[in-house]
């Protein structure tokens, strides 16, 4: 099966979930990217040949590439059996699309359908406007998001280490829910621009929470499995909130105390929840927020994006923990780059992937870059 482990979802996809200023919206979005993916259409056909599943559907899919990489698709219902499950295909045209498979050459029978794949997690306790998520991944912490969407204009969230209802849980971080996630300005039905990057151990949210594009004001907030430097690291899961409604674009800021920012416990595994606050080593100027200040983009030394992964440290102790998934900071100044631009060909690891660069807080102000195609572990 194809890599398929790291999901962008945007707003702007076909069949998105709706984000606004009302109760229960974020958890809409969350359920629609985590657990149950969206946009299904019913699959007219799926013809093998060389290798090659070649998928019809019935209606528009709606699918397409951003940048360079391809869009994750959940096939359901199909005999073989083996063509059912998540795979990254090639769009060949509004209904058709392709994926390599070992499958032999074959014509697919069955009601099948295809979505939108979602990241891979599970809804473990729901409430009224409430929902607790879990990673399904057995190599990862698997421990909770709790999320209160009741407010209407933000969410509380918090981590747990165990849940036994939706309102009952142990070894809470981030404060057993003072962290917040914010949606709207206002308590209204206006829908808002969102995107959210996830692998099946994390997920990070970004929602421009005012409606002027030209003066982007994204909240942002993450959970999950950071990449930890130790070999076992049952509580290297962390989240990241604001903790006051003005502050809610931190997932820009280096070194900060307004981050709501916690792990559900020290390197040593002991212990209740410990603060941490973000670091790069880019070197070049930044000592707050990231891409707000640097060399020119590009560099003028080798005309290229230079970025560093963004640290997770240890507030009390300075230690740093490990590295936050997907996430890097541009060692340059990028306050003119639009939000949502594509830098491909970025070379991580021996491979090429795909950045898009995100504005945070104003549209001359902070920029983060995330790693589109992964993996990120």
């Amino acid at each position: 099966m194809a890599d398929s482990a790291v999901r962008l979802y945007q707003s702007t996809d076909t069949g998105a979930p709706q984000c606004d200023g009302v109760a229960g919206s974020l958890i809409a979005v969350l359920d629609a990217c985590l657990v149950t993916g969206y946009a299904s259409v019913n699959v007219s056909s799926i013809v093998v040949s060389s290798g090659v599943a070649t998928v019809t559907t019935a209606t528009g899919h709606g699918l397409s590439a951003v940048g360079t990489t391809r869009p994750c698709v959940r096939i359901e219902g199909a005999t073989p059996a083996e063509l059912n499950g998540d795979w990254r295909v090639t769009i060949a045209g509004s209904t058709t699309f392709t994926f390599e498979t070992a499958v032999s050459d074959q014509t697919a029978t069955g009601g099948i359908t295809t979505k939108r794949a979602p990241a891979g997690w599970e809804k473990a306790y729901t409430g009224t406007n409430k929902a607790a998520y879990r990673s399904q991944d057995v190599t990862g912490t698997r421990l909770y998001l709790r999320v209160d969407d009741t407010v209407g204009m933000y969410a509380n969230v918090s981590g747990y280490e165990t849940m036994s209802d939706i309102d009952t849980g142990t070894g809470a971080f981030n404060g057993g829910g003072t962290g917040r996630w914010s949606k709207s300005t206002v308590a209204n039905t206006n829908a808002r621009a969102w995107r959210v990057f996830a692998d099946s151990r994390c997920v990070y949210l970004f929602v421009n929470k005012g409606s002027n594009q030209d003066n982007y004001e994204v909240a942002c907030g993450w959970f999950g499995d950071i990449i930890s430097n130790l070999s076992a690291d049952a509580y290297g899961c962390g989240i990241v909130a604001n903790d006051q409604y003005d502050y809610d674009y931190v997932l820009s800021k280096l070194f900060s105390s307004y981050l709501s920012s916690q792990l559900a416990r020290a390197y040593t595994q002991i212990g209740a929840a410990i603060s941490f606050y973000q670091a790069s080593s880019d070197l070049v100027g930044h000592t707050y927020g990231m891409g707000y200040n640097g060399m020119p983009y590009p560099s003028p030394v080798g005309n290229e994006l230079i970025a560093f992964p963004v640290q997770c440290v240890q507030r009390s102790d300075a230690l740093y923990r490990g590295d936050m998934p997907g996430l890097y900071g541009p060692a340059h100044n990028m306050r003119s780059v639009v939000d949502g631009t594509v830098i491909t060909g970025v070379q991580v690891s021996g491979s090429s992937r795909d950045f898009m660069v995100l504005t945070l807080r104003g549209s001359g102000s902070y920029r983060v870059l995330m790693d589109m195609t992964g993996p990120w572990r």
